[in-house]
C-alpha cells in the first residue's frame, strides 16, 4: 500500500483486502502510512511493518477495522529488524481483533508502537496481546477517552524471550479493561507500566491471574515495574508482585 487512503484500490498491489475464504493478509511495509476512515469488513491478518521495512496505519474519523486472526505491528518474517512501525486508533476509530495474537514489536529486534487516543476504541475478543516479544520492543499509549478491552486471554507488557522490552502508558480518562494482566511475564522479559490517570479494571470470564514479574517458575530474571501516580487499578483476582521473577509496584 502507498501513502494515503486504505480504501483506494490503487494503493494496494492487488486490491483492498477482503475476506475471500482463503488466508487474506494486508501488509503495510513500504515506510508509508495507510489511513482508514471507513468500515472495513473482516479478514484474517494484518501486518503493519514487516520483514525489515516499516509501515504505519491510522484508523480514524469513522474508520472501523476488523481482524479475524493475527495482527502484528512490526513483524519479523525472514529478515527481522523491522524499524519502528506505528498503529494509531484516533478520533472515533474502532479496531476489533479476534483469533490469535496481537503483537507490538515482534521477535528478531522488531520495534512496534500503538496509540489509542481521543475516543478511540479497541476490542480484543480472541487471542493474547503481547507488547515486546522475543528480542523485540513494543510501546502502548492509552490517552484521552480511549477504551481498550480484552475479553479473553492475556495482556502482556514484556511477554517472553531473552531480551523482550515492553512499555505502556495510561493517562487522562483512558480505560484498560483486561482479563489476565502480566507485566514482565516470562524468561528475561522486562515490562514497565506507568499509570498517571484513567482506570485499569479487571474484568472478563477468564480472569484469574495478575502478575508483576515472572509468571512461570523458570522466569526468575523477568522484571516487571508498575508506577501508579494517579488514576485507579482495580484487580478483583489473584494479584502477585514478584511471583517468580522481580516485581515493583510503586
Amino acid at each position: 500500500v502507498g501513502l494515503g487512503d486504505w480504501s483506494n484500490a490503487t494503493n494496494w498491489n492487488n486490491r483492498v483486502p477482503v475476506d475471500t475464504a482463503d488466508w487474506d493478509v494486508a501488509t503495510i511495509a513500504n515506510g508509508g502510512t495507510a489511513i482508514l476512515s471507513t468500515v472495513q469488513s473482516g479478514f484474517n491478518e494484518a501486518q503493519v511493518g514487516n520483514n525489515g521495512v516499516a509501515g504505519n496505519l491510522i484508523i480514524t474519523n469513522g474508520g472501523n477495522l476488523t481482524i479475524n486472526d493475527w495482527l502484528v505491528v512490526s513483524r519479523n518474517d525472514a529478515n527481522g529488524n523491522t524499524p519502528l512501525s506505528t498503529l494509531t486508533v484516533s478520533g472515533n476509530g474502532v479496531l476489533n481483533k479476534g483469533g490469535a495474537g496481537f503483537l507490538l514489536g515482534d521477535s528478531a529486534n522488531c520495534k512496534g508502537q500503538m496509540f489509542v487516543k481521543n475516543n478511540g476504541y479497541v476490542h480484543i475478543t480472541g487471542g493474547w496481546n503481547g507488547v515486546g516479544n522475543g528480542t523485540g520492543e513494543g510501546w502502548l499509549y492509552l490517552q484521552d477517552n480511549a477504551v481498550y478491552t480484552l475479553d479473553g486471554q492475556d495482556w502482556n507488557i514484556g511477554d517472553y524471550g531473552s531480551a523482550a522490552r515492553g512499555h505502556c502508558y495510561i493517562k487522562d480518562n483512558a480505560t484498560l479493561n483486561c482479563s489476565r494482566f502480566f507485566v514482565g511475564k516470562n524468561d528475561n522479559a522486562v515490562g514497565a507500566l506507568w499509570i498517571s490517570g484513567g482506570a485499569v479494571v479487571g474484568t472478563g470470564a477468564n480472569a484469574n491471574e495478575w502478575t508483576i514479574g515472572g509468571d512461570a517458575s523458570g522466569s526468575v530474571n523477568a522484571f516487571g515495574f508498575v508506577n501508579l501516580s494517579a488514576g485507579t487499578l482495580t484487580c478483583p483476582y489473584n494479584f502477585q508482585c514478584g511471583r517468580y521473577g522481580k516485581g515493583v509496584l510503586y
